[in-house]
């Protein structure tokens, strides 16, 4: 078979990487899914070969939220002066009161940084996607005009009223991020910190922590090819901060305990380990689905076993006087940031459910209550090429620059801007790919492997999701 080359994705803000083979390279390389089952132990899906994914995708029609993916180049904006970009927030039409009081006190802050005309509050039309969203305003999603529709969003409500994939679209052009918790009082709690935060800046330590459990082959790619780079290039580059990691061994439930109680709490938090899946019609699906299974061996010995709580980080092991003001944390792991009904990725079963409902992750949410000013996390199954293109290694560029963002003081819907061009990006070469399967240009045998590999990285780049408020920012004390 002759050899042909692709564009790889491009790296925003870095050079693009040189070009990539399409016959042995995605055929071989298999799929690496993150997650373990809470109650046998075993990952939620094996390795897939890419071939595989390819027979249950190649030739269907494509969906029609990628065909309306489109790069978007913002104008020439200050990113982090509300007066110029504007800052908005979409309730659900039944909102209960009792939650927009709760967060008034940020409402009242924002529409005073935002200087009255842009800020602005939207009712969401039960079932609208986000093009249908915008046309209400008679706004293309190519389009940012922050006096109509702001370029900061904050979707307030659970995944059920406000979908996942609303924010997903939303987030490809401008800077999302969401607020759901169960009670009105933890809105009010999490409100008056970030104010508090903003206004008065925060003495957390400069410092990047890095928490990265190796236990298998997928989670030894993340600690080899995420941990690894990111760890070493923010050494260089992060002027004025610190790089702990704590890695393989030192990776305890115990060590991430005492990361996450406050005293030793850095400024930024990543953590890559596996996340816990539980079946739908399991009692304790709601509270810990998501948890971060810090087991440093998966039973290669004694077979797979129940996964103990001793082993699970969940939200209700974030002790409640917990102070974790200012703190930013991107979790890498399966259903950190929350689990839809119906999965995401096609794989030998194809669509499969997985919950009763969607439903927002709940240590993300007790973080954010303990004062977390942004919590980044995965939809459904997290896939190491996130960070990880093919069997050459990693490629951490569009992590390495959102994190460098917020380390930098930018607004955290900025910062996950990044992610929606990647997102972007792959979307255009997925539709490329698509049509030229489509006219009988490329075959199955020579570029159904490459197709169902750009799918995958598609999906698992438009799930990262940002849960706080998107203008949220680490202001620090001034000496």
């Amino acid at each position: 078979m002759t050899k042909e080359t692709v564009p790889s994705y491009a790296s925003v803000g870095q050079q693009t990487h040189g070009q990539e083979p399409i016959d042995r390279t995605y055929s071989d390389h298999p799929l690496y899914p993150n997650g373990i089952h809470a109650r046998t132990g075993r990952p939620l899906l094996p390795p897939i070969r890419a071939l595989d994914v390819a027979a249950k995708i190649f030739g269907q029609p494509l969906p029609a939220e990628i065909l309306e993916v489109e790069r978007v180049i913002p104008p020439n904006l200050d990113w982090n002066d509300l007066r110029q970009t504007g800052w908005g927030v979409i309730f659900p039409e039944d909102i209960d009161p009792k939650v927009e009081e709760a967060l008034s006190e940020l409402l009242k802050y924002r529409e005073a940084a935002a200087r009255g005309p842009m800020f602005k509050r939207f009712d969401y039309p039960a079932g609208a996607s986000a093009r249908q969203f915008l046309a209400q305003f008679e706004v293309g999603p190519e389009v940012i005009d922050p006096e109509i529709v702001p370029y900061y969003l904050l979707i307030v409500g659970s995944p059920e009223e406000i979908p996942f994939s609303f924010q997903y679209q939303l987030g490809t052009a401008r800077g999302v991020g969401r607020l759901h918790f169960e009670v009105p009082e933890d809105y009010r709690r999490y409100a008056r910190q970030l104010v508090l935060a903003e206004t008065q800046g925060v003495q957390r330590p400069r410092v990047v922590t890095f928490f990265g459990v190796e236990q298998d082959p997928t989670t030894h790619r993340s600690v080899a090819q995420l941990v690894a780079p990111l760890a070493e290039r923010l050494i260089r580059q992060a002027e004025g901060w610190g790089v702990r990691t704590w890695i393989r061994g030192d990776a305890t439930k115990e060590r991430l305990g005492k990361i996450l109680s406050g005293e030793d709490t850095p400024g930024l938090l990543v953590t890559t380990s596996h996340g816990v899946g539980y079946d739908s019609d399991d009692s304790l699906q709601l509270s810990r689905q998501g948890a971060l299974l810090c087991r440093d061996k998966l039973g290669a010995e004694k077979g797979p076993a129940l996964v103990s709580s001793e082993e699970l980080l969940c939200g209700a092991d974030i002790p409640p006087a917990a102070d974790l003001q200012g703190l930013f944390a991107f979790l890498f792991a399966c259903y950190s940031a929350g689990t839809p009904q119906l999965n995401d990725f096609v794989h030998e079963n194809g669509p499969e459910k997985i919950a009763d409902h969607d439903f927002v992750a709940r240590l993300p949410q007790r973080l954010l209550r303990q004062g977390a000013l942004g919590v980044i996390g995965h939809v459904d199954r997290a896939w190491t090429c996130t960070f990880s293109w093919t069997e050459g290694g990693g490629q951490v560029n569009t992590l390495e620059t959102v994190l460098l963002q917020l380390l930098r003081g930018h607004r955290a819907g900025h910062a996950m801007s990044f992610f929606g061009h990647r997102y972007a990006e792959l979307a255009t070469q997925l539709t490329e790919a698509w049509e030229n399967s489509r006219q009988g240009k490329v075959s199955v045998q020579d570029g159904a492997d490459f197709l169902a590999w750009l799918w995958t990285a598609h999906n698992d780049a438009r799930n990262m999701v940002l849960l706080g408020d998107p203008a949220a920012r680490r202001v620090e004390v001034e000496p």
